[in-house]
């Protein structure tokens, strides 16, 4: 469910900003280089994190260089949906390597499924929806 969640958050960040941005129309490019060293940063630190999960080769089905290929990607695809379209080939990347990890966007945005074991849905909701939190204690 995380990675659910955390799309959802980042799509909503990102929808946040542009909305920000629609109201003050110098915001965007106010933020521009905060935001392109901020994804850099992001871009190394992830690539440092794979190097090291990968210490002792490459996992059964998954390989490091298409996890690095794939953040890239991904990098990309945030900068556009933060506003940034002229950015959307910063980083750049093999994308037939990138594409061997495209199941994770039906992880984060697929059908949903059913948790066996709690036998409740996957779905996204927000807490506290309908609840009378006059009685709570």
């Amino acid at each position: 469910w995380s990675v659910r969640d955390e799309s959802l958050h980042s799509k909503m960040g990102c929808k946040l900003f542009r909305d920000m941005c629609s109201e003050n129309n110098q915001l965007l490019n106010l933020c521009r280089e905060s935001i392109i060293k901020a994804a850099e940063t992001m871009v190394t630190l992830e690539t440092k994190y794979i190097d090291k999960m990968f210490e002792m080769g490459d996992i059964e089905g998954i390989k490091s260089n298409d996890l690095k290929h794939f953040i890239k990607k991904r990098a990309n695809e945030k900068l556009v949906e933060l506003g940034y379209v002229d950015l959307g080939n910063y980083f750049a990347y093999d994308s037939s390597a990138a594409s061997n990890l495209d199941w994770f966007y039906h992880l984060t945005g697929g059908v949903t499924h059913t948790d066996f074991f709690a036998i409740r849905s996957t779905d996204y909701s927000k807490a506290g929806e309908g609840e009378d939190f006059e009685n709570i204690w």
